[in-house]
């Protein structure tokens, strides 16, 4: 009898360990850009054990995998405020609410360490984070004051030769250099120098982001020095220097949604009253969380002139994109959060928004916030769904395709398997599945 008992405790422990979940009745995002027949799911152990045909025809539903921020930065308040514990868990919960179940922070304290080993033992709720190396910065007068702990700030080629080889040594996958022009700083990275560390950094199987700012000197200083991974827009003013093999080889990170939001105010003619009434109706996360303070932070005061500025650079970034759909397929996302109004998960839907504006809506849009996002990040996570692979994915009621907006509405959101369970107010934590 007490052997039939204890076999019974280990039948029931080892069915619960091995235990199948289920999503029947999808069409989902194959790794080759098209949707798959209708399919059943079939989940284990966080993994996709098996993909079947489904018998069910009716009431189809879509997957795709789920997504990947190339740029988050925490430590900012995109509407202002002061960013404290509170607001650093709603922003975790606001990213996989709205499909990202990765990110990479890029400029945090070392305070991210602790939130991010907090996720992974699972004492608190939130994406996989990868932690960025501290990015090299040419120092000015402008930045003289800035953290050690946020960046580091190159005076000499010795000092930043030594931090670069310290971060090759590491194990994070990309390096990033913030390198706007300035005639006032006291050391630049010219495109001999950033050649060299380009050389270094392919040597140990490491990629070079340059953050150009949408600076024109600092773009073409990236490109001849030979770097193709770039963060920031390009105006399409600038497409007759740019050698047309530059631009087939180049790998964009253009926080388009960054430069949009910095056109928007709270005048009756502006955009910014219509986007905050279009969020409000589209994601009740934005309604709940963020709507009010989204709204305050509309009231900046631009002067005329700067804002026509803003819009014509906007133009004329939006432009570059659409007249080069070779780069359709190396366009890498980063929702720039921590900007202002670039709110967690919210700007990554606005910047794949962008790139469906400028390029068109079909299946391989969904490439760039997945595979093309989630290899650059590095991680065991490719960005696709197939039999073996990780259970990250996003289960929508539409076809994403017809109504892109169905993004801001997920219905189910899973991450290693466990689907994340939200209750009707977004404002309590969410629990995983048992």
């Amino acid at each position: 009898m007490n052997q039939f008992i204890l076999f019974l405790i280990l039948f029931i422990s080892l069915n619960s360990l091995f235990a199948e979940e289920v999503i029947r009745g999808v069409r989902y995002l194959k790794p080759n850009a098209s949707f798959s027949e209708v399919s059943d799911l079939y989940i284990e152990n966080g993994f996709l054990s098996r993909i079947t045909e489904s018998k069910q025809k009716d009431n189809i539903r879509y997957v795709l995998p789920s997504f990947c921020d190339a740029y988050v930065n925490f430590g900012a308040d995109s509407t202002g405020g002061q960013t404290n514990l509170a607001g650093i868990k709603t922003s975790l919960k606001s990213l996989l609410y709205h499909g990202f179940t990765h990110v990479q922070s890029i400029a945090d304290g070392p305070w991210i360490h602790k939130i991010k080993s907090e996720i992974d033992s699972g004492k608190m709720i939130g994406p996989r984070i990868t932690i960025s190396n501290r990015p090299l910065i040419p120092k000015s007068v402008e930045n003289k004051e800035i953290s050690d702990l946020l960046y580091f700030s190159a005076d000499n080629r010795d000092s930043t030769l030594k931090e670069f080889q310290t971060q090759l040594a590491k194990q994070e996958k990309t390096i990033h250099i913030f390198n706007r022009y300035n005639e006032d700083s006291i050391f630049s990275f010219d495109s001999e120098f950033l050649h060299e560390l380009r050389i270094d950094a392919n040597e140990k199987n490491k990629i070079l982001t340059i953050h150009t700012f949408a600076d024109r000197i600092s773009i073409l200083d990236a490109l001849i020095g030979g770097n193709r991974y770039l963060a920031h827009p390009i105006l399409f003013e600038m497409q007759g220097e740019i050698a047309k093999q530059h631009v087939q080889e180049l790998n964009l990170i253009p926080l388009l949604n960054v430069y949009r939001n910095m056109q928007l105010d709270s005048t009756e003619v502006g955009e910014g009253l219509l986007e905050l009434a279009f969020l409000k109706k589209k994601s009740k996360f934005f309604l709940d969380n963020y709507s009010s303070y989204y709204e305050a932070a509309l009231k900046v005061k631009i002067e005329e002139r700067e804002l026509e500025n803003r819009k014509s650079n906007y133009s004329s970034f939006l432009k570059f994109i659409r007249k080069n759909p070779i780069l359709k397929g190396k366009l890498i996302l980063g929702s720039g959060t921590g900007n202002h109004l670039s709110l967690p998960g919210i700007s990554g839907i606005q910047e794949l928004k962008i790139f469906a504006k400028a390029l068109g809506i079909q299946e391989d849009l969904f490439l760039i916030p997945t595979k093309n996002s989630c290899i650059y990040l590095g991680g065991a996570y490719d960005g696709t769904l197939a039999t073996g692979g990780e259970a990250n994915l996003l289960v929508l009621k539409e076809n994403p395709v017809k109504n892109l907006d169905t993004l801001f509405q997920i219905e189910q959101v899973f991450q290693y398997g466990k689907q994340i369970r939200f209750d009707a107010s977004a404002k309590k934590p969410p629990v995983k599945r048992k």
